[in-house]
């Protein structure tokens, strides 16, 4: 089933900073290149999942970075269902 719009969105960086307790950050996780591979017609999900380092010492909270790449046309690009987990 075709999109009734066509796009090329650009390639998408996502990535983790992690933070201390005043909000400073004190190192850099995942990051993860998403390249806009599939210009055209589309009306799917491309599921994305990658695995970040443990966090350093004295980290607060962590926070997740997108950011982007012009695209041509249309430039549409949506983001949907993040989650940043910890594994045990």
């Amino acid at each position: 089933m075709a999109s009734p719009i066509v796009f090329t969105p650009g390639n998408l960086t996502a990535q983790v900073q992690w933070l201390d307790a005043s909000g400073t950050v004190i190192g850099i996780g995942l990051s993860l290149l998403i390249q806009s591979a599939t210009p055209g017609f589309q009306l799917f999900w491309l599921p994305h999942i990658g695995v970040t380092e443990p966090a350093p010492v004295n980290t607060a909270t962590a926070r997740i970075i997108f950011s982007k790449a012009a695209g041509l046309g249309t430039d549409v690009l949506d983001i949907d269902l993040v989650v940043l987990a910890r594994l045990c």
